[in-house]
């Protein structure tokens, strides 16, 4: 498993084929899984999480945040802000939580909450 760390700035963070930890915290951020099961957190700013392949966690976090689960069973959390989420293909789970939300499954059979 590889940790991959971005800082305060404005980063573009890939994953490997392997499991991967990717953080971004400050700053508007694009992360992007790649293979394997991974957890990605965008921290503070908008930020565009892409899961790829595998079954990944998705965590928005703050600000207004993309979250696009990819190929695999996935689990997105939206963040503080006004999120979109889409859960693409397979069975996944999305999570609103606050600000005005939207939420789309895609392909697959998914489950929604909306908070």
């Amino acid at each position: 498993m590889a940790d991959i760390i971005g800082d305060n700035q404005n980063n573009t963070l890939i994953g490997t084929f392997e499991n991967d930890a990717i953080l971004g915290q400050g700053g508007d951020d694009n992360l992007f899984g790649r293979g394997g099961n991974d957890d990605l957190l965008g921290g503070a700013g908008n930020d565009s999480l892409n899961g790829e392949d595998g079954n990944d966690l998705l965590n928005g976090e703050d600000g207004e945040n993309t979250l696009l689960g990819g190929f695999g069973d996935d689990v997105l959390l939206g963040g503080s802000g006004n999120d979109l989420l889409d859960g693409e293909q397979d069975d996944d789970q999305l999570l609103g939580k606050g600000g005005d939300d939207t939420l789309l499954g895609g392909f697959g059979n998914d489950a929604f909450l909306a908070g």
